[in-house]
């Protein structure tokens, strides 16, 4: 019963943010971005050397990739998938598609090509985003039984210069791609931004399989913005 009751006065509870008007994680990203503008975001080992990158940085790397994805034909409520280790392009593109009001779901990167099919056949990803090489080879070898995804785009190109292939496109063509839609449709990013509602979902969580086929659950903008009160 005290379990229930603290339960009961939890849900009950209106987080902060909420209480701030960012009902979304799309709202909120875009309030802590304008809030907190030069100040440190995250930083990076890349090859021995740290990468620092602030709040500014953050949030147009994600408008860039989300009105990139836009241009491409993401429409709301679309789902793309990661499939990549921890590095900052992971959390650009998270971003990038949540505020552009699709669904993100990210793939374990030691996935085998058959879980990799799996997932991105059962959460029906439009668009699937890659680390380098390696992983871009699992999407190739199942290209045929993936009718749904319609680009895929690689963080990493090297070793991959040469590659002629209408269906896979670097990480920095895509952000091009969306400054150049951004600059020809005004407003249509925060437009985006307000799009999705709090029981919408904004992510996809899958488990890792070891006792059976994968497991997808669906957690809304509201159930993240719970969490993110709880911190």
């Amino acid at each position: 019963m005290a379990v229930a009751d603290f339960q009961t006065r939890r849900a009950r509870k209106t987080p902060k943010a909420i209480r701030d008007g960012a009902d979304t994680v799309a709202k909120l990203f875009a309030a802590t971005v304008a809030e907190r503008g030069a100040a440190l975001a995250m930083t990076h080992k890349d090859h021995g050397i740290w990468k620092s990158f602030n709040w500014d940085d953050y949030g147009r790397a994600a408008r860039e990739t989300g009105m990139g994805l836009i241009a491409l034909g993401l429409a709301v409520g679309d789902l793309a998938a990661i499939l990549s280790e921890s590095i900052p392009e992971w959390l650009w593109t998270d971003m990038g598609i949540i505020s552009a009001a699709g669904v993100s779901v990210g793939l374990y990167p030691t996935a085998s090509r058959d879980q990799v099919e799996y997932v991105l056949t059962d959460s029906a990803a439009r668009f699937v985003f890659v680390e380098d090489e390696e992983q871009l080879d699992k999407i190739l070898e199942k290209r045929d039984r993936l009718p749904l995804v319609r680009k895929v785009v690689v963080y990493d190109m090297k070793g991959l210069r040469e590659l002629d292939d209408d269906w896979v496109m670097s990480y920095d063509a895509l952000r091009a791609l969306g400054r150049e839609h951004d600059a020809a449709n005004p407003g249509l990013w925060d437009e985006r931004v307000a799009a999705a509602k709090p029981g919408d979902p904004a992510i996809f969580v899958y488990t890792s399989g070891t006792t059976g086929a994968p497991k997808g659950a669906k957690l809304s903008h509201a159930n993240l913005i719970f969490s993110i009160d709880g911190w």
